[in-house]
């Protein structure tokens, strides 16, 4: 992460819930479904280049992540599930 990302974070919640949050905003967004919460965190990354999305697990795993470059394309940084193409 360079100084002056914004990252997004998807987190598991207890009861199948997903939570997307980004570092210095107060605003939280609920989701039930894992797809619509990672979407959502994508649309955000791309709007606010650069940037980046973690994926967490229950644990506070990292599953996934990418990074938004600022004119460039998105960047996947985890090795976990490289043959995944990102949500559209």
């Amino acid at each position: 992460m360079r100084v002056g990302e914004r990252v997004f974070v998807v987190r598991a919640l207890a009861g199948k819930r997903w939570q997307v949050t980004s570092d210095g905003s107060p605003s939280v967004a609920m989701f039930v479904a894992k797809r619509d919460a990672v979407q959502y965190a994508h649309a955000c990354a791309q709007a606010f280049r650069p940037s980046s999305v973690r994926v967490l697990a229950l644990d506070g795993a990292v599953e996934d992540a990418w990074t938004y470059g600022m004119f460039k394309g998105i960047r996947r940084e985890s090795e976990a599930s490289a043959s995944d193409p990102p949500p559209a």
